[in-house]
């Protein structure tokens, strides 16, 4: 895991970049403000219980009665996002059960998302709601951004979020691209992980970084005014 990037070496002397040989994403969704360096971001996630949820969730102590109806009912279903996921756990077991052991349900169902409309809306509902300000953001083409359900969560909630199009095919406009750029630069590229949490745990690391110092956000720009959104990924 990690990613490839052009590097100098002697000639004869060709790097080798060790690699588990597995296929996993990170997908992220970001926005910069424009304005006064912050930056946010929330990974693109679905939930899922699998056999291994199901193995780690005893292994911990969970009691065998809670995962029987679990694992009867939603075994291997995926959720799009976080609140329905919470409304069908919820649904198959006792109150006082889901408030005890509901964060290590949540835990071990997590697993990478998509890049898609209810995704999106997660993250347009954490810019809302960490922001007491109304929130004009430039988003680029990315097909996800067009999806009815997500012009009908930016028409619902008009009175906080505006929405900007960048023009098709002009990623040099998006002033996040250098901070996505910045980020595989020194998180990511020609590295080695044994874990795909060693790779997110760079990533969120190099994330830390600019979250705690506005002015290496802004130098990625000279724009000023609302936000700048786009996706990050790595296969």
């Amino acid at each position: 895991m990690g990613s490839l990037g052009r590097t100098w070496a002697p000639i004869g002397e060709q790097p080798v970049v060790k690699t588990t040989g597995t296929r996993k994403g990170l997908k992220i969704f970001g926005a910069i403000d424009l304005m006064e360096g912050g930056f946010h971001y929330c990974e693109s996630l679905q939930y899922v219980l699998t056999q291994k949820s199901f193995t780690a969730l005893k292994k911990m102590g969970m009691p065998v009665e809670i995962v029987k109806p679990l694992k009867a009912d939603i075994n291997n279903e995926v959720f799009l996002t976080k609140q329905d996921f919470l409304k069908a756990v919820q649904a198959r077991l006792s109150k006082e059960t889901y408030h005890a052991y509901h964060l290590n349900i949540v835990q071990f169902a997590e697993v990478p998302g998509r890049f898609n409309g209810e995704s999106y809306i997660e993250f347009l509902k954490q810019l809302i709601e960490n922001n007491d300000r109304h929130v004009v953001l430039i988003e680029d083409g990315a097909p996800y951004h067009g999806r009815v359900i997500v012009k009908d969560f930016v028409k619902e909630h008009s009175k906080h979020i505006t929405i900007e199009r960048l023009p098709c095919f002009s990623p040099d406009y998006n002033p996040i691209e250098k901070l996505w750029k910045n980020t595989k630069r020194d998180a990511t590229h020609l590295k080695y992980f044994e874990e795909f949490e060693d790779l997110r745990d760079s990533v969120v690391g190099t994330f830390e970084f600019y979250i705690n110092d506005a002015s290496k956000v802004l130098v990625v720009t000279s724009i000023t005014g609302g936000y700048a959104i786009a996706s990050f990924n790595i296969d």
